[in-house]
């Protein structure tokens, strides 16, 4: 996996964090709308993050 691709899902996850800030500051988790909201972009991070190059994850001690 290129480093190249690993670049652009880390930005494509704090992307999805912003836009989760975004969601909540227009209301909370009760709303419908926000929770799915959120819900799909925690999936996107996710989706990111099982496709990262494990040996990238294994070097940051603090990610578990």
């Amino acid at each position: 996996m290129s480093s190249h691709n690993d670049d652009e899902r880390l930005t494509d996850i704090i992307d999805a964090i912003d836009t989760i800030r975004s969601h909540l500051a227009r209301g909370d988790l009760s709303d419908g709308l926000i929770f799915d909201a959120v819900r799909v972009r925690l999936i996107e991070i996710g989706e990111a993050v099982k496709a990262l190059d494990p040996e990238l994850v294994a070097s940051q001690r603090d990610v578990k």
